[in-house]
């Protein structure tokens, strides 16, 4: 009943409290002080925010997830069919995999946090328990999400929807019914922190800088024009002026026409300062520090002007390893209620195959190079399989080292053989 109640008084309707100016700007919505045009939605209108979030994704989304069962009687099996490989394949019926792992990468970096739900085959939301008829995942907005905190403890989460065209109607759901993977958040004890509130002032500026080029561009590459006159002007007259420059001025890309006016008025054009010339060096630096802020190389989106083939490669390998992967193994950890709801007591475990990538491939070449001069030194197998991390099973012959039948010390004479 206490439960119950506390869910009542959470669902009651409450005064909405003012955002902070990171929330608002999240939201697309003005500040204080804001100029114009607002930056509303970052994600749709900063391009290096866009790359450096939809790479992250596709990257999560092109590394297979792989299901592991292992029996009581040992051995371990990989799951190739069956309901839990279905629901991985076709997580929503309107989500295929990928869309699925973008979704939550996406919201990740955008939000800090998101959120997950089971769902049975009514549609309606069921705790990842196991035995659970689970049949869809559904990832939803964590701006619809607020959590319901009493006595220090979480006792649920209030998801608010967005109407009848939301995935999901307003509810209250309980801690268990959500699957809820978030970054970490010193400030926030129950949400997560999001990188994109760290690079606010890097997105505002790009914007600006964006919206400043074409501006000029739909000028002409003109940065506006200064009319002086010895006497006062009427409001008809500035007018007339006005008219003569806008005609002056008709359509980007066609040439300047010419441009009389009297009264002793003079024209001047005003000249580029220092911050306009170092613009394109500004944009460059604007991008290096929000693709920092997501952790994102820039050879990854295709710049190397700085960067040779080697680095380049070095630098996708060290990306997928201390990037990638963590976020692979969040995830992990996150969905494994879900996995464990099909286990049938076995233990389970879903994991991302990190080898099956290019970037791995291409490293493991080499450790196998590295490899094939340990053995010839008389190394064990078994021994470098471990060092090096080669996923080879362990050999009956693995434990003894072999040398060419043809070596033999040289301290020893043709006659001195033994």
């Amino acid at each position: 009943m206490k439960i119950i109640e506390s869910f009542r008084h959470w669902l009651s309707p409450r005064p909405v409290s003012k955002s902070t100016a990171t929330a608002a700007w999240l939201r697309g919505e003005p500040g204080d002080g804001e100029a114009t045009p607002l930056l509303a939605n970052a994600y749709q209108q900063s391009s290096w925010v866009y790359a450096a979030i939809s790479a992250k994704a596709g990257k999560l989304a092109q590394t297979p997830f792989k299901l592991l069962t292992a029996s009581r009687r040992g051995g371990e099996r990989e799951l190739a069919d069956g309901p839990l490989f279905a629901l991985f394949q076709q997580p929503h019926p309107r989500l295929d995999r990928f869309a699925f792992w973008e979704l939550l990468a996406t919201w990740l970096d955008l939000r800090g946090e998101a959120f997950v739900v089971a769902l049975d085959e009514a549609g309606g939301v069921l705790a990842p328990r196991p035995g659970a008829p689970i049949r869809s995942l559904l990832v939803l907005n964590p701006d619809h999400f607020t959590e319901m905190v009493e006595n220090h403890a979480l006792i649920g989460w209030r998801h608010a929807g967005a109407g009848s065209r939301a995935p999901l109607a307003a509810q209250a759901l309980l801690p268990e019914e959500v699957i809820h993977v978030r970054l970490p958040n010193p400030f926030h004890f129950w949400r997560g922190m999001s990188p994109l509130g760290v690079a606010l002032l890097a997105a505002q500026a790009d914007y600006a800088s964006s919206q400043f080029m074409k501006g000029l561009i739909l000028n002409n590459a003109d940065t506006g024009l200064i009319v002086t006159t010895k006497e006062h002007l009427s409001a008809e007259q500035i007018e007339q002026v006005n008219a003569a420059l806008r005609e002056r001025k008709a359509r980007a890309g066609s040439a300047d026409r010419p441009l009389f006016l009297g009264g002793g008025a003079e024209v001047e054009k005003p000249a580029l300062n220092a911050a306009d010339l170092q613009f394109l060096e500004n944009r460059k630096f604007t991008r290096q520090e929000i693709l920092a802020i997501f952790r994102v190389p820039e050879t990854v989106l295709g710049f190397t002007e700085d960067a040779n083939r080697a680095v380049a490669a070095s630098q996708m390998l060290h990306w997928v390893q201390n990037v990638i992967a963590p976020l692979c193994r969040r995830l992990e950890a996150g969905l494994q209620p879900v996995v464990r709801a099909f286990a049938a007591g076995e233990p389970a475990l879903g994991w991302f195959d990190l080898e099956e990538l290019p970037e791995l491939q291409a490293a493991r070449r080499e450790r196998v190079d590295a490899a094939v001069k340990l053995f010839g030194l008389g190394v064990p197998l078994n021994d470098i399989a471990r060092v090096l991390d080669l996923g080879l099973p362990a050999y009956p012959w693995g434990n003894t080292g072999y040398l060419a039948a043809n070596q033999q010390p040289v301290s020893l004479r043709p006659a001195e053989k033994p």
